[in-house]
This record gives structure tokens, C-alpha cells and sequence, in this order.
């Protein structure tokens, strides 16, 4: 049974950034998400080197706890390369997720590695434009119209470029988020669980 979404509606793009204090005029990428060395953020900065006339949003942190070595050390990198146009967060309440996701024009998870991605799901969830690493359960959605997926730094930035500049394709990824988040919504996934406990259970009576 897959893992549930809950369906919510961003604020106003510009309302978000100014929440936020974002120049409103700039093209926000963003990731939102717990930070660790496997979650390839270094991808994302590298392709972002390449994307000058956007900026980078990175909201997250280490759990809910303070920042680590490897999150202090990325950030700096990251400001240095990149001065003026990219903004770290830190750690985003539930409350805050909304405005921050609502701040940006794509979204980019990429990952090393992952069986599934409940932040990947909260961006799905708000019908975001999303872009992936070419992963199993990534892939998976890929086939459902839900975000695309790319291979290396070379490929994230041309498709970063495309999403940003191709408004009909970012509104298909958008629309195809919304379906998903839809489709997988939490009270179906309880119902699909209800039923497997139900089957068991007439299964057990049959012993």
C-alpha cells in the first residue's frame, strides 16, 4: 500500500516569497526536506551554478534538532558559490510548509538513494512542479505523470532550465502532482488498509 498524501493548496506565489523575503521577481528552485549526506544536494548546487538567472531555496534541517557539520559546511559552500541568490531555512514547521513550497517554481529531490520520500510527497501533495533522481520509487511515479526524473548535474540543469522557462509543461507536472496527491490521498490509503486487515482477518477464520 503506497504512502499517503494530504492534498493542500500553496498561498499565492508572491505571497509566499514576501512571507518568506524573497525578491518576488526571482524564479525560486527549491528543496524542502531533512538534510543528509545521501539526500545529493551537492547535485543540486552544482546544477544550480549552472541555472544563473534563478535562485536556490533550501528549506530543512537535521530532523527538528540544530544543524550539523555537513548541513554548516554545504550551506556556506553554497552562499559563497552562489551569493545573492540562495537561501537556506533551516528546519520548517508543518505550519510554515505551505509558504515555502508555495515560494517556488520547482521543486528538485536528489537523492543517492531512497525507498520512498514523504517530503518528495508533501511537494506532490501541493502541487508542485517536481524533478528526481532516477530512482526506483521515483521512477514509479514518473510513470504516473507525477514529476520527472533526471540522471546527473548535466541532465538536472537542462530540465531545471526547461521547467522554469516552458510554462505548459510545468502546469502538466503541476496538474499531474495534484492527480496523484489525489489518487494516494491518506483517507483512501486507510480505507486500502481496512480492507487488508479485513482480508486477513476472514482469511484467519478460514484456519
Amino acid at each position: 500500500i503506497p504512502h499517503g498524501c494530504k492534498p493542500t493548496e500553496c498561498p499565492p506565489e508572491e505571497e509566499c516569497k514576501r512571507s518568506i523575503g524573497v525578491d518576488p521577481r526571482a524564479s525560486i528552485v527549491g528543496y524542502v526536506g531533512f538534510i543528509s549526506n545521501h539526500k545529493g544536494l551537492e547535485t543540486l548546487i552544482e546544477a544550480m551554478l549552472r541555472v544563473p538567472d534563478a535562485a536556490l531555496l533550501v528549506g530543512g534541517g537535521w530532523h527538528v534538532e540544530a544543524e550539523t557539520m555537513y548541513i554548516t559546511s554545504l550551506k556556506e559552500r553554497s552562499i559563497g558559490l552562489m551569493p545573492r541568490r540562495c537561501q537556506w531555512l533551516g528546519y520548517v514547521p508543518d505550519e510554515r510548509l505551505s509558504t515555502t513550497y508555495g515560494a517556488c517554481k520547482v521543486i528538485v529531490y536528489p537523492s543517492r538513494f531512497a525507498t520512498e520520500s514523504g517530503a518528495l510527497l508533501m511537494a506532490l501533495s501541493h502541487g508542485k512542479a517536481v524533478l528526481a533522481s532516477r530512482l526506483k520509487p521515483f521512477v514509479e511515479k514518473e510513470k504516473e505523470g507525477a514529476l520527472m526524473t533526471f540522471t546527473g548535474v548535466v541532465d538536472l540543469t537542462r530540465k531545471i532550465r526547461k521547467l522554469l522557462k516552458d510554462e505548459e509543461l510545468r502546469s502538466r507536472l503541476e496538474r499531474g502532482a495534484r492527480a496523484y496527491a489525489e489518487t494516494y490521498s491518506w483517507p483512501k490509503m486507510a480505507q486500502r488498509h481496512l480492507n487488508l486487515y479485513r482480508e486477513v482477518l476472514e482469511e484467519r477464520k478460514k484456519l
